[in-house]
């Protein structure tokens, strides 16, 4: 009956009203959670360079008693001396502070802060089990044509996969490097390995060389990419490296 079919256009009514209410929430919901961590890295970031600085301070602080502890050496005309004390005692010190200024300069021409909050809270972690992260960016970059949210991801699972790799090692190292090449931006992630490892299989979903209930970080790197038809991703192990490579067009 007409009444029936009107009661039925009601409810249609009704529910497509619910749908876009509940669309327009989730949608809201996302957002919000995507400036939670923007700020949440935002903040990181400049915890790290605050630590950074306040390092860089105590080292400028103890400048002047550095270059009075070695006046005893020169005065005495003790070159063996003021040699191993530059060494051993200057040197190995300070070169951890010296280090992180160095990377965070280099961190201060990717112009994207959620992606330099990821990286920071990774490098200070890493500095924790005495891994060095070694970044290398050599011209400014402005944009990145990706989803912040998601590159912040990939880097994260990459970094922490690189950093799991080094803990146990004798002479750990990882790089990472931001490159523009013509119009691409390629990000190059590599850390040493402590041994050969099954390549083939290490973007099967729940592998892994870290034990059980693992693996999933790669795949997840992978699907990540794949939805976007202007990033390469390549992986691959070479002289005990494991080297990662995501080429991105429309980089600026």
């Amino acid at each position: 009956s007409v009444m029936t079919l009107l009661l039925l256009f009601f409810y249609f009514l009704i529910m497509v009203g619910l749908v876009n209410i509940l669309l327009h929430t989730i949608g809201k919901e996302n957002r919000l959670h995507e400036k939670m961590v923007e700020q949440q890295q935002f903040t990181d970031y400049m915890q790290a360079l605050e630590q950074v600085n306040r390092d860089m301070q105590t080292f400028r602080h103890d400048y002047a008693n550095i270059l009075l502890s070695l006046r005893g050496y020169i005065e005495h005309e003790d070159m063996e001396g003021l040699r191993h004390y530059f060494h051993e005692e200057i040197v190995k010190v300070e070169q951890r502070t010296l280090f992180k200024n160095q990377v965070f300069s280099q961190l201060d021409r990717l112009k994207l802060l959620e992606i330099k909050g990821v990286i920071a809270t990774k490098i200070l972690f890493a500095d924790k089990f005495g891994i060095p992260v070694n970044v290398e960016v050599p011209e400014t970059i402005e944009e990145i044509p990706m989803d912040k949210i998601h590159l912040s991801r990939v880097l994260g699972i990459l970094i922490d996969n690189a950093i799991e790799a080094s803990v146990s090692m004798e002479d750990p190292c990882i790089n990472l490097a931001f490159l523009t090449v013509s119009n691409k931006l390629v990000i190059v992630i590599e850390n040493r390995l402590a041994c050969d490892i099954e390549f083939e299989r290490l973007f099967e979903e729940g592998y892994s060389t870290k034990g059980n209930d693992r693996g999933r970080g790669l795949p997840t790197v992978r699907d990540i990419l794949s939805s976007y038809p202007s990033i390469m991703f390549n992986s691959r192990t070479e002289n005990r490296w494991m080297i990662h490579e995501i080429v991105i067009e429309g980089a600026n």
